[in-house]
């Protein structure tokens, strides 16, 4: 899941540092149990999507919910969990049930939600070249989604029109770690 900095975007956008500043380390901590298990394997493989799968339909949909959400350029485009379904029955695994994701509320900041979604992107498009390079025969539909569209760019560019007020960047950190924590705890 790892994001990519070579383009991270205005350096005077104190939401993009504070997001950065409050999650690298539950970053790379989920990076490092990810890596415990092999992604071009068919276990670490299928591992990694039901990480994923705990999680991200449950996100996408609260999202979709939102007027901010609809905001960011392409948010439909940005939604990967009919893909994720898809590589699930490519791979002849059922589905697993997502996580209660009790943090998802009125308060919940679709900008800190979505810049871990966002990195995963990134980090799915370096993943499936990986499993590329490989050999393996994974289905990559899920960490393929997205791949020719400026999307990181532009929600970097959505992300620093935001509110920079305090109360808005804790909000925005808050919901960043709760996200790599209920990923974490989907790896479980």
């Amino acid at each position: 899941m790892t994001v990519a900095n070579a383009s991270a975007g205005p350096s005077n956008n104190t939401l993009l540092q504070a997001l950065r500043d409050h999650t690298h380390q539950l970053h790379r901590m989920l990076d490092e149990r990810v890596a415990d298990r092999s992604i071009v394997t068919h276990d670490g493989y299928v591992r990694f999507l039901t990480m994923h799968a705990r999680v991200l339909p449950t996100v996408e949909t609260w999202l979709a919910s939102t007027q901010e959400f609809q905001s960011i350029p392409d948010s439909d485009n940005r939604k990967r969990s009919a893909e994720l379904a898809r590589d699930f029955q490519l791979l002849n695994v059922p589905m697993p049930a997502p996580r209660n994701m009790s943090f998802l509320n009125e308060t919940a900041s679709v900008a800190g939600i979505c810049y871990v979604l966002e990195g995963s992107r990134l980090g799915g498009a370096y993943l499936a070249t990986l499993i590329g390079r490989d050999g393996a025969s994974h289905p990559v539909n899920f960490l393929s989604q997205g791949r020719d569209l400026p999307l990181w760019r532009s929600f970097l560019d959505w992300l620093s029109t935001r509110e920079q007020s305090r109360k808005s960047i804790d909000r925005a950190t808050y919901a960043a770690e709760a996200m790599f924590d209920e990923y974490l705890a989907a790896l479980d």
